[in-house]
């Protein structure tokens, strides 16, 4: 949703863009969409800057909780996923209403990431395993050392993203060959694309481009996300062996 820029005119510009490529994805048939509104990284900006992007996002929670905004007329459902604790308290409930306005929709699932980075929700996960795990073993529940039941599958299943697909392309506009700290955990069998437009420029011919990528190298891929796969289900495998034993 962030447009490449500092300007308010700049983040508008990308928001604008954001419906049009939505309105594309409707009707190519995409079931889930994540977008990189809000880096951690961002409250770094100018105090100025900061206040206009969350303003922006403000301005669109509230007419999706008001009901007249294209996510309500076009079935998009809504999710934030980040360190939501980051934000305000007016700004964290807005969120949650979005949410819960536009549970009932079906036609495609919208990611929203702000107050995110890879690397936090990582460690948040990561912290809420060992302490859950910490806890269970203080009153004798389970069995063997709580590290070993630290496992891959119980960080994915307390991350944002859990219960949804894991990405099958990655667009990163501008040219730019870093993922930025976005999905780290979840991007390591997806395309990757990264067109030299900005965000504000991309295309329908652009979008359609990477598709065709994607579909030409669908096999290779495939065989990437299961070796991945495989990795983590040989990782839960041994953590329950181990524990066996």
């Amino acid at each position: 949703m962030a447009a490449n820029g500092t300007s308010p005119t700049a983040h508008r510009a990308g928001f604008l863009n954001l419906v049009r490529i939505l309105r594309y994805c409707c009707e190519l048939g995409v079931a889930c969409i994540s977008v990189y509104a809000f880096s951690i990284d961002n409250f770094r900006r100018t105090p100025h800057e900061v206040a206009g992007l969350i303003d922006l996002l403000r301005e669109k929670m509230e007419a999706i909780v008001r009901g007249v905004s294209f996510v309500n007329d076009a079935g998009i459902r809504i999710l934030f996923v980040g360190n939501l604790a980051l934000l305000d308290a007016p700004t964290r409930d807005l969120a949650r209403q979005a949410e819960a306005a536009t549970v009932g929709n079906v036609r495609l699932v919208l990611i929203i990431c702000i107050a995110y980075t890879s690397t936090d929700e990582i460690l948040r996960c990561a912290r809420a395993v060992c302490e859950e795990e910490w806890a269970r073993a203080k009153s004798g529940i389970g069995s063997g050392s709580p590290g070993e039941r630290v496992t891959v599958a119980e960080i994915e299943r307390r991350m944002g993203f859990a219960g949804h697909p894991e990405p099958d392309i990655l667009v990163r506009t501008s040219g730019e060959t870093r993922l930025s700290n976005f999905m780290l955990w979840q991007t390591g069998g997806c395309l990757l694309d990264a067109p030299a437009s900005l965000w504000p420029e991309l295309s329908l011919p652009q979008i359609l481009s990477v598709v065709i990528r994607y579909q030409r190298h669908y096999r290779y891929l495939q065989k990437a996300r299961s070796k991945i796969q495989n990795y983590g289900l040989y990782n839960a495998l041994y953590a329950n062996s181990y524990m066996i034993d």
